[in-house]
């Protein structure tokens, strides 16, 4: 119902009169009465928490507590932003002094779970995507990872994710010059971790 509603809105939107509905009348998609106008802001409001509700099932499939799975794309977002701070300024120093987590012979949910990359509410969740991995992925982002620790001075990495139909990794550096130092660029592009590969 509420992408319906959306959809009106869009609809609305685009018949030329040139400014945002305020409400938007939708009738349900379950049959039975119209659903009371609803303002944009509180039908983003109900995706989200749908959305939201989705992802226990997720976690609960694949056996890690119920809440640590929710939110799944928000806390990509999140432990991207915590690994970013990791391998950069201050703490790029401090993770390289803790090397040898990200050495050769550890799976990425491993390496997550000694090295706490994720905040304790999320560990479990993040630690089961990155299990779902195939091993040349997670090969190629450790390797990244402990190659840019292991350099002297150490290279600051930036992780990035982007949606994608099969898991993908792109890496890139920039060189170093004159008066600043270089570095590495990590896109992983994934399906959404709730969405089934439609060949498995």
């Amino acid at each position: 119902m509420i992408r319906y509603c959306l959809d009106r809105w869009k609809d609305h939107h685009s018949s030329g009169s040139g400014r945002f509905p305020r409400r938007v009348h939708c009738a349900s998609s379950t049959g039975g009465a119209p659903a009371s106008p609803s303002t944009i802001g509180e039908l983003l409001s109900r995706e989200e928490r749908l959305i939201s509700a989705a992802y226990p099932k997720w976690a609960q499939s694949k056996g890690v507590r119920e809440d640590a799975g929710e939110n799944v794309m928000p806390m990509l977002q999140a432990v991207l932003g915590r690994l970013n701070r990791r391998f950069s300024g201050q703490e790029l120093l401090e993770t390289r002094s803790r090397r040898e987590m990200w050495a050769p012979g550890k799976s990425l949910g491993q390496i997550a779970r000694e090295s706490r990359t994720a905040p304790p509410e999320l560990l479990n969740g993040w630690a089961t995507f990155l299990d779902t991995m195939p091993v040349a992925i997670q090969e190629t982002i450790r390797a990244v990872a402990y190659a840019a620790l292991s350099a002297d001075p150490p290279v600051e990495v930036t992780f990035a994710w982007a949606p994608g139909y099969d898991f993908e990794v792109n890496v890139w550096q920039s060189p170093d010059t004159k008066s600043t130092r270089g570095g590495i660029t990590l896109l992983l592009r994934s399906r959404y971790p709730d969405d089934r590969h439609p060949v498995q």
